[in-house]
Parts: C-alpha cells; structure tokens; sequence
C-alpha cells in the first residue's frame, strides 16, 4: 500500500536541489502584498498575504487554543509564523497556527519540524483553495500531523 510520504517522497526533490531552493528563496525580494515563501514538489511557491477575515479566524482559533493549552499541554502554544520543515521529503510550509512546545521557538533551527507538532491548522483561502485543499492537505499527512477536514459543516456568517 502506498502512503502519502511515499507519494510525496517520489515527487521531492533530492537533497542538494532543495538546499539550493532555501538559499534561492532567501534571497528572493520581499515584495509588499507577498505573503510567505514555500517550497513543494521541487518548486519555489509564493503566496498572497491572506484576507483580514483569514487572519481573524487564525486569530480566534489561536486565542482559544492558548486559553486551554496550559491545562492540558503546560508549556505548549499556539503560534501563527514559524514555517514547518521536512527537509527529507524537500517541503517548507507555512501553516497559518501551529501547537507546539514554546520552547521550540528558542532553538536556531530555520523552521519547526513534523516531530515537534501537536497541531496544524490551515484555514482554506478563498483565492488558492485547491492548493489548501489538495497540496497542503498532501503534504501535511505525509509529515505526520493529522489534517481535520469538517467537510463544510462549520459555517460562519
């Protein structure tokens, strides 16, 4: 049976290709409207910076989360910014929150890594959804934290 790492596995790029990726993407101009700058599939992947109502949902969902997770997950946040890394399966993303240990953040590694993740959540954007829907979605399951899908059950006006 083959999984969704081993799917994405076959697609990634080797090592060194990656690597020159980062060192590309590093250089690339910050240019105002651009949001973060991902890696997938062998491929530089530049966002928008998202809607405010985008922003306000992760806003919500962060706020929600901090209030619970010192009870149970003591020294656990939910952090919108840092990008997740998997460096064997050559993918960069930037999830819109994350739960992971605070201590994390203190670290000079680039980016969280898959292993150091509770939670990832991605709000679906209106301007790009197959890319949340279906890459994202692909990749996340092959780093390992689970995807949530509520099938458009939830709807807020």
């Amino acid at each position: 049976m083959t999984t969704a790492a081993d799917t994405l596995r076959d697609m990634s790029s080797d090592p060194a290709v990656y690597a020159r990726l980062l060192e590309i993407a590093d250089q690339l101009p910050k240019v105002p409207g651009m949001g973060k700058i991902e890696i997938a599939d062998g491929q530089i992947v530049m966002t928008m910076s998202p809607a405010k109502r985008h922003e306000l949902a992760v806003l919500r969902i962060a706020r929600q989360l901090n209030a619970q997770l010192p009870t149970t997950h003591p020294g656990h946040i939910a952090y919108h910014g840092a990008d997740l890394e998997d460096a064997g399966l050559g993918q960069l993303r930037n999830p819109n929150l994350m739960v992971f240990l605070e201590a994390t953040l203190e670290g000079e590694q680039r980016a969280v890594l898959p292993h150091e993740v509770l939670l990832v959540v991605e709000i679906v954007s209106n301007s790009n959804p197959e890319n949340d829907y279906h890459n994202k979605v692909r990749d996340y399951a092959a780093m390992g934290p689970w995807t949530i899908d509520t099938g458009g059950l939830l709807t807020y006006a």
